[in-house]
């Protein structure tokens, strides 16, 4: 059998270390995207500075929610609280509506269109399930102060749910943004395979002796191969 050179033991090594590291992302990264309203034919929703309450109906895309973004825009830079609500449900269904959230923050706002994100406790189980999130401002603006507008779409994209001011349906959507963090493969693994396995395989020394053992496995079993393939070196003349 010939005998690979030196370098070839410390490349293998730096290869195992890359293929581990590669699995502990995909295995325990989190898993973080966002569900999008953005129609095309832009407008402002002149109300809002008025005290009018805006309210957007969506069904969400994927568990794991954790923020909505909406749209705003201020004619200059200013300081404006804005009051939100999220509810479970969809106003179509007023019964079946539960209120999830009500806070208020305060945002410092540049000129023009800005989001700004509402934080919520993660909803691990928000895939296809129906939120309505409505906002205004916390008072009604002052005479003179920059107007504050929130802003939407006359449009309505797919997905793009449903518009209200006040208690009045409108067509087009509100500009708006639900950022989620789904479950890691390693998460899923400990909500949905654990619980079936026997007792014994439960214990995170046994589940973590297995990966080892497994690795070590493949890693000698594919290190013997590679040396077993490797050319013979030229026979001197």
């Amino acid at each position: 059998m010939a005998r690979p050179p030196r370098w070839f033991t410390a490349a293998f090594a730096l290869a195992c270390a890359a293929v581990v590291s590669l699995e502990a992302l995909v295995v325990f990264a989190d898993n973080v995207d966002s569900f999008t309203i953005e129609g095309t034919q832009v407008i402002e929703v002149t109300e809002f500075s008025r005290g009018a309450t805006v309210s957007q109906a969506f069904l969400m895309t994927g568990d794991g929610m954790r923020s909505v973004s909406v749209m705003l825009t201020a004619a200059s830079k200013t300081s404006e609280a804005v009051r939100w609500q999220l509810w479970r449900g969809n106003p179509d269904q007023p019964g079946d509506m539960t209120l999830a959230l009500d806070d208020a923050r305060v945002f410092d706002l540049r000129a023009g269109r800005q989001w700004v994100a509402f934080a919520l406790p993660r909803d691990g189980s928000s895939d296809d399930r129906w939120y309505t999130l409505r906002v205004r401002l916390h008072a009604p603006q002052a005479p003179g102060a920059p107007v504050v507008q929130a802003v939407a779409s006359q449009d309505n994209p797919d997905r793009g749910g449903v518009l209200w001011i006040d208690d009045r349906r409108q067509t087009g959507s509100l500009m708006l943004r639900a950022e989620r963090q789904g479950r890691t493969l390693y998460r899923r693994f400990r909500a949905e395979a654990e619980p079936h396995l026997p007792s014994w395989m439960r214990a995170p020394t046994v589940q973590w002796g297995v990966v080892l053992l497994f690795h070590w496995a493949a890693g000698v079993l594919v290190y013997a191969l590679l040396r077993e393939a490797w050319p013979p070196a030229p026979e001197a003349p």
